[in-house]
């Protein structure tokens, strides 16, 4: 097992922590998945500068990590929703921010990407994972 898969396996055993979320995906699902709210993560890679720096030399992994929510009738239901999740999976990293000692610091960015109310029959909220590593 790759350290990414090592790294995305303990991120997904906390996230598995926070209840009220129904199913959670190793990759992402292509299509709305059925049970809501779901979560998924996508492996982005390490960015263009930890690449120069060579394989496996200080090096920050991301993924993406999305939040699939109902969208229903009543407009407030996902903005509550997404207040009552989005702590505890910042929390479910920062307790652990080695993620059972499989990277050395990690961190869960939820602020910078705004949630998307648009999409047809569900709510995408976008986050970013990023694990650091120094060897």
């Amino acid at each position: 097992m790759s350290t990414a898969e090592t790294v995305r396996a303990a991120a997904m055993t906390a996230f598995q922590t926070v209840s009220g979320i129904a199913k959670f995906y190793q990759a992402d699902p292509w299509t709305v998945p059925g049970e809501l709210p779901a979560l998924s993560m996508v492996y982005i890679g390490p960015s263009p500068v930890d690449n120069e720096t060579g394989p496996r030399v200080d090096m920050t992994h991301e993924w993406a990590v999305y939040l699939y929510l109902d969208k229903t009738a009543d407009p407030s239901s996902p903005q509550v929703k997404l207040e009552q999740l989005l702590g505890p999976l910042v929390q479910a990293v920062a307790v652990d921010p080695t993620l059972a000692f499989t990277c050395d610091r990690s961190r869960l960015d939820a602020r910078r990407y705004r949630p998307d109310f648009s999409k047809d029959g569900y709510v995408l909220k976008e986050m970013r994972l990023y694990a650091e590593l120094s060897e």
